[in-house]
């Protein structure tokens, strides 16, 4: 499978009959802002009457996921889409981010039909201040069978309702700053994650320029990488998805074994870290929710601020969505990464799933 999303709008083409069964019916869902009648970039789910997800054809156009998650696909489209369906019950869910109400809907399919869902909005709370962004994704990450443009980094953020999208991708795509391919709805900053196999990994925020190693082991330590970040006007270290597992002496079972924050408390105490991912899907407790240990951290009078971000590859069929985790912070009336990340930094910030 191949993608690379056009810079004005995810395209998810009509799918014609060729090859579908004769009994097939199409079904066309479009999706728009209940207030402003604007159509919407958003998530879909559709499951068929044989309890199968499905997407527009071909998934690529798309980006379809098949995820066991959810026990059911996702797919994303902008504002409009068409599908073929087998007749029968079939359940559809759209959404477009936490500040706009979701739709779970069962509609009874017998023949051709068009649906118009409209989207109310719960809350809006860039008009207080608040915008909301996902500390850590990727968007080219080994195991992806996508390729993802930044168009479409873009174009994701904005379906999902995120304000700001980190991409820790390291040399791919590195620009140095906000994507110029960033729109007035959503932020598209890729940066790095260093990875320890034995003291964890970290997300370094708002690079002006990359910090080598991107991989390492025992050295260099963490505290030291941290200094040549914070080196940089802006920058920040996040420690990502700390608990990955119980057993802090295991060193090489597996993946989860060398993402743990081994070094965190000599971190702590060194000032290496700005946030603290307390949300993350690769966190191993109660569904990627990390708050003993960082309860602990404050007990110990560290006053570094929770973040919240997913650890979602994109470019994977069966990775969670984009922005499932979310940090919200007060950077002002517009939205600017540089306000955004200090206030992550600084704590004026909520985390939420």
């Amino acid at each position: 499978l191949h993608l690379i999303f056009g810079c004005a709008a995810i395209a998810c083409p009509a799918v014609t009959a060729s090859g579908a069964s004769k009994d097939q019916v199409k079904l066309a869902l479009m999706v728009a802002d209940q207030t402003t009648g604007v159509p919407l970039r958003a998530r879909f789910s559709v499951v068929d009457c044989n309890g199968g997800a499905r997407c527009p054809m071909p998934a690529d156009s798309c980006l379809f996921h098949d995820s066991s998650w959810a026990h059911r696909g996702y797919f994303y489209a902008d504002g409009a889409c068409t599908l073929l369906l087998d007749p029968g019950c079939t359940l559809i869910g759209v959404g477009a981010g936490f500040e706009h109400v979701a739709v779970s809907d069962t509609v009874e399919l017998s023949a051709d039909m068009s649906i118009t869902y409209e989207l109310a909005r719960c809350c809006d709370l860039s008009t207080s201040g608040w915008w909301c962004g996902d500390v850590h994704s990727h968007m080219c990450h080994p195991g992806g069978v996508y390729e993802i443009g930044c168009c479409s980094m873009v174009c994701l953020g904005e379906a999902e309702g995120l304000g700001v999208v980190n991409v820790l991708d390291n040399t791919h795509g590195f620009v140095g700053g906000v994507l110029p391919e960033s729109s007035e709805k959503c932020l598209v900053y890729i940066t790095e994650e260093q990875r320890s196999s034995v003291l964890g990994h970290t997300g370094y925020l708002g690079l002006s320029g990359l910090i080598e190693p991107f991989n390492s082991g025992w050295a260099p330590l963490i505290s030291d990488l941290a200094d040549d970040v914070h080196c940089q006007p802006g920058a920040a270290v996040v420690c990502a998805h700390p608990v990955t597992t119980d057993d802090f002496f295991d060193l090489d079972s597996g993946p989860s074994a060398t993402m743990l924050a081994r070094e965190l408390p000599v971190g702590l105490v060194n000032g290496a870290y700005d946030a603290f991912e307390i949300l993350s899907y690769s966190n191993c407790h109660h569904e990627g929710r990390e708050l003993a240990l960082w309860y602990r951290i404050l007990n110990c009078g560290f006053a570094v601020p929770a973040c919240g971000g997913t650890d979602a590859c994109v470019n994977r069929l069966t990775d969670r969505p984009l922005g499932g985790y979310r940090t919200y912070a007060e950077c002002g009336a517009e939205l600017d990464f540089e306000r955004w990340l200090s206030a992550v930094a600084a704590g004026r910030s909520f985390v939420t799933n």
